[in-house]
Formats: structure tokens, C-alpha cells, sequence
């Protein structure tokens, strides 16, 4: 950790690098989890233009960025006027995603990386997050849920002295034919670590509303009333709620089209919400308000954007916990084929999927050398994700 007290690292890059070994990666590892100190980098490009220097450039580029460092350094930017109806006094608000490499990383062996985020305060402005890399190569499900729940209670009850009644779930990052596979491995996992964990406190384990955050579809709605567009985009509002006709009969969900659109000539994505378990008994007309109360909240923006800011932020951990993850290169085609696994007519491992056992002797490949580095304890528990 700093000595002498430094809160904030400040990094201009000469351009933009994501992979693995770039600048900004050996950056946010460091200060992360060597130095213990929060960071933020620029693009240099963008502080000039065409004629060099630029003193309004500089002026947008500080004023996006101020709310993310406000945030780093423990500052809240903004809050509901109104109380949030969690139907309890006591919830606290999950989000998750997970995040996979390319192609490319993907058959060299590079690992997904799983993120969870919790909220810490009854006006649920403050996070606290949790990764952790899948062991499994390819594996789309969360398999370090139950540790990382366990730690994420551990800091709410240290803060509010209480362990949280009710727990509302975002999960991000679910395909369409998966959903059976969330239930048994993620929220049933969930369910019993829940149990288990309360049973040590005394106490009756939480209720769970768990739900799915969809945004790869292809719905776009416009309205037919012009009266109730936006004058200049011509979109729907922000707050726009489709559950009827278009959604799934049998199923507990909504579109929601949350964010206001500035931009002319497009038209606008809603996210789809598909609700899974719904302990919470919450009415169709409670479960949108709070979700669409939750678009307002995130801390890098001062207006609603298109999801929840707990599925947002979890989006950001996975994809900066990627580099703070170490694992071994491997062909992982040939070590399947050294295993035993032919490729199928399909592309897959014996006609099927790779990650899918079908007999005894075939297994899914698994991430070689694996590890992952922690947070500095002094700053694990704020928001350096942002």
C-alpha cells in the first residue's frame, strides 16, 4: 500500500491498448493490487483536435471523468429523491456478469473471468465488488458464487450491523438457452450458500428475486402515437414499458427502455428483464418502477442509462478483473484431440458442444496454471472499477 498517503494515480496514454500485456493493463494491475491506490487513465487524443490544444475538449474530458473520480475517492454524485420500494427496509441489490475472451484468447486458453457486485447502503450509491476466474474454459455460468456472496454479506453486515432480508439479482451476460443451467448452478448454488450462511448467524436466510438482463435481441419499438415521442428523436420516452403481446406468455418479464436517446436517425434498444424467481413477491407494476428507479443510480452518469447500475458495474469489474487474472497458453484443440475428443460433423467435441460431458472419459477443458490476484485490502472494498 501507499505510504505517504496517495489516493490517486493520473495516467495519459498516447493510445489506446486493451490487451493483456498493454500499457493500461500493467497500470491497473499495479495500482491495484501491488501499490494499492485508485487510478484513472486519459487518451492524449483526446484533449486536442485538429488545431491542436483544445481548452473546451479539455473541459468535456474533466467533466465526464469527475464523477468517476469523485466515486474512486468515496464521493457520492447524486441520490434518489425518493426512497427505492425494495419491499423491505432491509435488501440489498446484486449485480453479475462474466466476462469471455475472443476467439483467439479463447482456443489459446485465456479464462473467463466472473464478477459479482453488491450494494452497501440504503440509497444504493455505494458498491462493493468481487471476481474471480472460472476454472472452466468456456463455462458461461458463475462457479465461485457461493464465496463470493459469502464475502460481499461479511462487508454489508460489518457496515449496517444487519444482514440484508431480501436480496434483488441482476445477472447480465445470459444467453437464451441457458437459462435452465442459471437455475441450477447459479441461483440454486445461491439459495444454499444463503442457507447455510444464515443458519451460522441464527437468523432466517433471505428472500431471493432473481432475474435475467437481456440486451442482444432484436425488438425496437417506436411509438404510434407522435404525442408521445421525443420531439426530436422521435423515440420512446425513457420509462417506456412493453409486457404485453410481444413478451413471452408463460414467463414474468418486460422490455424497458430506460435511456434517452440524443441522437437522430437511430432508434432506440430497450433491455429485456426476464425474471427467474421472484421470492420477493413483487406485482409487474413494483418489480419495473424499481428497476427502472435503478437506471438513474450509476455513478459514471448524471442522466438514466439503457440497464440497471448494479448489471453495469458488474460489466466493468469483469472486464478490468481480466487483467488481473495469470493463467498458462495452451492449444486447447489439441489437448481436447489428446484426450480423446474427435470434432463432430457440427464443430463441436464429438458432435456436441465443447464444456458438455457425454461419457465418463471426456472432459471440459480446464483453464492450465490458473490463479487470480486480489485488490489491496485498502482499497478491495471501494469503487476502483469505475
Amino acid at each position: 500500500a501507499t505510504t505517504n498517503g496517495e489516493e490517486l494515480v493520473v495516467c495519459i496514454l498516447d493510445k489506446k491498448t486493451t490487451g493483456d500485456n498493454s500499457l493500461y493493463a500493467v497500470i491497473k494491475r499495479t495500482c491495484l493490487t501491488i501499490i494499492g491506490v485508485m487510478s484513472q487513465c486519459f487518451l492524449w487524443s483526446n484533449f486536442i483536435d485538429k488545431k491542436g490544444e483544445s481548452e473546451k475538449r479539455i473541459r468535456n474530458v474533466f467533466s465526464m471523468c469527475a464523477p468517476k473520480l469523485n466515486t474512486k475517492l468515496g464521493g457520492v454524485n447524486c441520490s434518489l429523491s425518493e426512497e427505492l420500494n425494495f419491499k423491505s427496509k432491509k435488501a440489498m441489490i446484486m449485480g453479475a456478469d462474466v466476462y469471455h475472451p475472443g476467439p483467439i484468447d479463447k482456443a489459446n486458453g485465456h479464462p473467463s473471468v466472473a464478477a459479482v457486485c453488491a450494494s452497501m447502503n440504503p440509497e444504493v450509491t455505494k458498491y462493493v465488488a468481487r471476481y474471480r476466474l472460472n476454472k472452466i474454459l468456456k463455462n458461461e455460468t458463475i462457479e465461485e458464487l457461493s464465496e463470493m456472496t459469502k464475502e460481499l454479506l461479511d462487508e454489508f453486515k460489518k457496515r449496517n450491523e444487519y444482514l440484508p432480508d431480501h436480496i434483488i439479482f441482476y445477472r447480465d451476460g445470459v444467453a437464451e438457452g441457458q437459462f435452465e443451467k442459471i437455475m441450477k448452478e447459479e441461483v440454486k448454488v445461491l439459495k444454499e450458500s444463503l442457507r447455510f450462511f444464515y443458519d451460522e448467524s441464527g437468523i432466517q436466510e433471505p428472500k431471493i428475486t432473481f432475474m435475467i438482463m437481456q440486451k442482444r435481441h432484436h425488438m425496437r419499438c417506436v411509438p404510434v402515437n407522435k404525442d408521445e415521442a421525443h420531439p426530436d428523436t422521435r423515440n420512446s420516452l425513457p420509462g417506456t414499458i412493453i409486457d404485453l403481446k410481444i413478451v413471452i406468455a408463460d414467463e414474468f418479464s418486460f422490455f424497458l427502455l430506460s435511456q434517452a436517446l440524443v441522437q437522430n436517425g437511430t432508434t432506440a434498444r430497450s433491455a429485456y428483464y426476464r425474471i427467474l424467481l421472484n421470492e420477493g413477491d413483487f406485482t409487474a407494476d413494483e418489480i419495473q418502477q424499481l428497476t427502472y428507479n435503478l437506471c438513474y443510480l450509476s455513478a459514471r452518469c448524471s442522466v438514466s442509462i439503457s440497464q440497471v447500475a448494479p448489471a453495469c458495474y458488474a460489466h466493468h469489474i469483469a472486464n478490468q478483473a481480466r487483467y488481473l487474472v495469470k493463467f498458462s497458453p495452451y492449444n486447447v484443440a489439441n489437448a481436447n484431440r489428446g484426450n480423446g475428443n474427435r470434432r463432430g460433423g457440427r464443430g463441436g467435441l464429438g458432435g456436441g458442444r465443447v464444456g458438455v460431458n457425454t461419457s465418463s472419459h471426456q472432459q471440459r477443458p480446464l483453464v492450465k496454471n490458473g490463479s487470480w490476484d486480489r485488490v489491496m485490502n485498502n482499497i478491495e472494498n471501494r469503487m476502483w472499477y469505475l
